[in-house]
């Protein structure tokens, strides 16, 4: 399920992350709030939506991103980004990814490799889309 379609308290930090662990296996992102919407193929449904879901819907994403800064996950950057949700901070996952995505250096890799690992068993590793 999109991050659209769920109610900001449903947005979990393991969800996000697992947004930003799959993106990551590809190629090296600045994680916003906006971003993490367009990787998770949402923003365009948010940003044409409704205003105060909009701003609900950013405010939790925006702090998911700074409570994975807080644990070691992503580093802050000093620059603000715009990725389609307005002008905010950026951050980069610490660490490069292994094949399952779990961080393998820097940071708190062994939260990521405990959170890559339990989104695998609960089958939520296909970012809450039906696998292919």
């Amino acid at each position: 399920m999109s991050l659209s379609q769920l109610a900001p308290k449903e947005i979990s930090v393991d969800l996000v992350l697992e947004v930003i662990v799959g993106a990551e296996r590809h190629h090296r992102i600045v994680w916003t709030a906006g971003r993490v919407l367009k990787e998770d193929g949402s923003l365009h449904q948010v940003m044409t939506g409704d205003p105060v879901r909009r701003k609900a819907l950013l405010s939790r994403l925006r702090a998911i991103l700074k409570t994975l800064a807080g644990e070691g996950v992503l580093a802050e950057r000093g620059l603000q980004f715009n990725f389609g949700a307005d002008y905010e901070v950026g951050y980069d996952l610490i660490g490069e990814s292994d094949d399952k995505g779990a961080a393998t250096d820097g940071g708190d890799s062994q939260a990521c490799e405990e959170r890559t690992r339990t989104a695998e068993q609960d089958g939520t590793s296909h970012g809450g889309k039906p696998p292919n």
